[in-house]
């Protein structure tokens, strides 16, 4: 029950943001992205990442030689990964990043901070009746609270359609286990719905 509370209060959260920054971009008509790929931190926790990207601004560089496009980003994303049989992860996360391109090219180089919070649904232990074989899995519910440095390369196919590759570093905070280092890795496509 703790957990359905927990991921209807990140919803909640997640809509404001979406809502919110729709409205605080009114007065400019820009395109938003929309990311899906994979997720997880080991090639044995695969998993689902969708999220977007909200421009806060963004200003030319030109000088000689090179013409760069900066922006400063607002990107929510939502995550999930398991291990089959094992455990389940859910994870919103929020990155404020710092996007480069050059002008010619289509690559983009991206730099964020983060702040995630992971909920994981982990078997602790399993028993088994003898008489008809049922297995039951007692699960316990661990929080961690993330703070993120993220690193991602991307690459527009044409205008609306882009990949990325993502890698994120991470401290996992929590009251309940001992805190722990934690790397995720993530490839996906970028495309715009308007």
């Amino acid at each position: 029950m703790r957990i359905r509370e927990i991921m209807k209060n990140y919803f909640s959260v997640l809509l404001f943001l979406l809502i919110g920054s729709s409205l605080f971009g009114q007065d400019q008509i820009s395109r938003i992205p929309l990311t899906i790929g994979y997720l997880g931190n080991s090639l044995i926790e695969p998993g689902l990442q969708v999220g977007t990207e909200f421009k806060l601004q963004n200003w030319q560089n030109e000088n000689e030689t090179i013409s760069k496009t900066r922006e400063l980003l607002l990107i929510p994303q939502l995550g999930f990964f398991s291990r089959i049989g094992n455990n389940y992860n859910f994870m919103p996360s929020l990155d404020l990043a710092f996007r480069t391109q050059k002008n010619n090219k289509k690559a983009y180089h991206t730099y964020a901070l983060g702040l995630a919070y992971q909920i994981e649904s982990v078997v602790i232990s399993t028993t088994v009746n003898l008489s008809n074989g049922d297995e039951t899995k007692n699960r316990k519910t661990r929080n961690y609270f993330i703070p993120t440095i993220n690193y991602q390369y991307g690459r527009q196919i044409n205008s609306n359609l882009g990949w990325y590759t993502k890698f994120s570093y991470g401290w996992r905070f929590s009251n309940e286990m001992d805190n722990g280092a934690m790397v995720l890795l993530g490839l996906g496509l970028r495309f715009y719905l308007n």
